[in-house]
Protein backbone atom coordinates (compact mmCIF):
# COMPACT_ATOMS: atom_id res chain seq x y z
CA UNK A 1 0.00 0.00 0.00
CA UNK A 2 1.23 3.52 -1.16
CA UNK A 3 2.30 5.71 1.97
CA UNK A 4 2.54 9.06 2.30
CA UNK A 5 6.63 10.34 4.73
CA UNK A 6 4.59 9.99 7.41
CA UNK A 7 3.55 6.30 6.91
CA UNK A 8 -0.40 7.31 6.24
CA UNK A 9 -1.80 4.94 3.71
CA UNK A 10 -2.86 6.16 0.35
CA UNK A 11 -6.50 4.48 1.21
CA UNK A 12 -6.84 6.76 4.80
CA UNK A 13 -6.54 10.11 2.48
CA UNK A 14 -9.65 8.67 0.10
CA UNK A 15 -11.84 7.72 2.95
CA UNK A 16 -10.78 10.98 4.79
CA UNK A 17 -11.87 13.00 1.57
CA UNK A 18 -15.06 11.19 1.82
CA UNK A 19 -14.24 9.68 -1.70
CA UNK A 20 -15.97 6.19 -1.72
CA UNK A 21 -16.05 5.58 -5.52
CA UNK A 22 -12.56 5.81 -5.26
CA UNK A 23 -12.42 3.49 -2.16
CA UNK A 24 -14.39 1.02 -3.43
CA UNK A 25 -12.80 0.88 -6.55
CA UNK A 26 -9.42 0.48 -4.35
CA UNK A 27 -10.77 -2.36 -2.00
CA UNK A 28 -11.49 -4.70 -4.90
CA UNK A 29 -8.21 -4.50 -5.92
CA UNK A 30 -6.31 -4.90 -2.80
CA UNK A 31 -5.32 -8.69 -1.58
CA UNK A 32 -6.82 -9.51 2.39
CA UNK A 33 -9.35 -7.67 4.52
CA UNK A 34 -9.45 -3.48 4.61
CA UNK A 35 -9.14 -3.49 8.11
CA UNK A 36 -5.73 -5.96 8.17
CA UNK A 37 -3.03 -4.62 10.10
CA UNK A 38 -0.93 -3.89 6.76
CA UNK A 39 -3.69 -0.78 6.34
CA UNK A 40 -3.12 0.36 9.85
CA UNK A 41 -1.00 4.08 10.17
CA UNK A 42 1.88 4.65 11.93
CA UNK A 43 -0.35 5.40 14.93
CA UNK A 44 -2.45 2.15 14.31
CA UNK A 45 -5.76 3.82 13.25
CA UNK A 46 -8.28 2.38 10.72
CA UNK A 47 -9.36 4.00 7.64
CA UNK A 48 -12.75 3.73 9.66
CA UNK A 49 -10.40 6.57 11.88
CA UNK A 50 -10.03 8.75 8.92
CA UNK A 51 -13.51 8.25 7.62
CA UNK A 52 -15.86 8.92 10.79
CA UNK A 53 -17.02 12.67 8.96
CA UNK A 54 -18.80 10.68 6.09
CA UNK A 55 -21.39 9.01 6.99
CA UNK A 56 -21.74 6.55 3.40
CA UNK A 57 -17.79 5.84 3.74
CA UNK A 58 -18.33 4.31 7.21
CA UNK A 59 -21.14 2.10 6.01
CA UNK A 60 -19.26 1.18 3.60
CA UNK A 61 -16.08 0.09 5.67
CA UNK A 62 -18.64 -1.60 8.02
CA UNK A 63 -20.12 -3.54 6.14
CA UNK A 64 -16.64 -4.45 3.56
Amino acid sequence: MVTDKDGVPFLHYVASEGLLDVLKCVVMNINGHIMDKQYHDTYGQTVLHYAVEHIDVVKYLINE
